[in-house]
Parts: structure tokens; C-alpha cells; sequence
């Protein structure tokens, strides 16, 4: 699964949570090494005394090619990912990104730490379903294995049963057929009855056509062809 995982510089535990998720088969996007042979924006590469700036400094700064370079290459991750982490404790960006994701549909699973102010419309990420709260690592991968079930739910039973039935071995005749297409006929799809058809013309005898596979067990010729006629009108 594709993840976002905001946080902060700060955050110690940063590290540590990507590569956990790496090691769990996870793609991960990391701000502080978002490609190859670049660690992560920094107000720092703009002005050293950033944390110094007035309010129109600030502005100005945005508009500064670095700030949009890191600006473009995070957004583009943001929509790249199918589900975020937030890890805590994290600053206002995060939670920005955070909130994006939910109002986007994304599940938004948040590994807590100890000692943070409690902040209500946290619960939004509860929202979206698969989104919720992890109280350690582990716990974070375990949601992450429902979130993906949530995103990529299995097919139901009877619908892996009928693909299951549309298999023509190399034995089927005209019945064998027949069964199929009634079988993908309840779900009008129109892709198993391509692949029926194409299995049937791999197997065509040199000088045979389609009815003569059809009728090859001494079935009636004329039902054979009614048949054919019945799954291409189904297409």
C-alpha cells in the first residue's frame, strides 16, 4: 500500500516508523528523503534566521523556488498515497496534511504519544473508514492490514465461485458452455465471455470452426449455433 507518513523534523521516531513500514511491504514516502540524493525541505535553505521573520517575510518565502520545489514534491506524495499516518507528536503541517487526506477520502491512522494535548477534530480521522488511532508500532501495522482490506475488500464468495465455473477445459462441449454463459449471464460481464470465447477459438482443430467445437459430442448443430449466437449478442 502506498503511504504518507506526516510528522515532524522533530520527531525521533520518524525514522524508525518508515522503516517499519518498509520491512511490512508497505511503498512509504519520506519527507526528509523524498528522492534520491535529497533530504527534505528546510526554512533553513531559504534564510538561516527564519525563525526570525515577520509575517510578510513568511509570504514572501513561499514563493521561493525552494519552497516550492519541497511544496510540489510533498503534495505530489499527498496524492500519490492511498492512506496516511500521522505520527505524534507533530506540528501544524502535518496536521494539515492530515486533514487534506480526510476531506480526500483517505484513511488516516494516527500513532499516538504519550503527554499531547488532547484535540478533538483529531476524531475526524475516524471518518473515514479504515482511519483510527494506534498506541504503538505494531499496533500500527496490525490497522494498516485493515485499512488495506477496507481499500482492496475480496471478492465475495459467490462472485469467486462463478469465476471459478467459467474455466473451460479442454474437454468442454456444448453443455459445459452453455453453463457458463448462464452462470456469467446473472452478472452481464461481458469480459468472462470474451474469455470464454477465446479459450474456445485456441483450441479449434485445424479445418473446425466454433459450432463444430461446440457440437463435438453429436449435440444438434442447430442449438450449437443458436448458442454461439447467444453469447456474442451478450458481448
Amino acid at each position: 500500500m502506498r503511504l504518507y507518513v506526516a510528522s515532524s523534523w522533530r520527531n525521533e521516531l520518524q525514522p524508525g516508523v518508515v522503516e517499519r513500514l518498509r520491512q511490512a511491504g508497505h511503498e512509504v514516502y519520506d519527507f526528509r528523503a523524498p528522492a534520491p540524493g535529497e533530504d527534505g525541505f528546510r526554512w533553513s535553505e531559504i534564510d538561516p534566521r527564519w525563525q526570525s521573520w515577520d509575517r510578510l517575510s513568511y509570504v514572501q518565502a513561499l514563493a521561493h523556488p525552494i519552497a516550492l520545489h519541497g511544496y510540489a514534491r510533498d503534495w505530489a506524495a499527498m496524492q500519490w498515497a492511498e492512506a496516511f499516518v500521522l505520527v505524534q507528536p507533530c506540528g501544524r503541517s502535518a496536521h494539515l496534511e492530515a486533514g487534506w487526506a480526510v476531506g480526500a477520502g483517505k484513511p488516516v491512522v494516527v500513532l499516538l504519544a504519550e503527554g499531547q494535548e488532547p484535540e478533538l477534530m483529531l476524531k475526524l480521522v475516524q471518518e473515514v473508514p479504515g482511519g483510527g488511532f494506534a498506541f504503538g508500532l505494531e499496533e500500527l501495522v496490525e490497522s494498516l492490514e485493515r485499512v488495506e482490506t477496507v481499500l482492496n475488500p475480496p471478492a465475495p464468495p459467490r462472485e469467486r465461485a462463478r469465476r471459478g465455473r467459467v474455466e473451460l477445459d479442454d474437454d468442454a462441449d456444448a453443455g459445459d458452455v452453455a453453463a457458463a454463459v448462464d452462470e456469467v449471464e446473472e452478472d452481464r460481464s461481458a469480459e468472462d465471455l470474451r474469455q470464454i470465447l477465446t479459450r474456445l477459438v485456441n483450441r479449434l482443430p485445424e479445418g473446425e470452426d466454433l459450432v463444430d467445437v461446440l457440437c463435438r459430442d453429436d449435440d444438434d448443430r442447430e442449438t450449437a449455433g443458436q448458442l454461439l449466437d447467444e453469447v456474442l449478442e451478450a458481448l
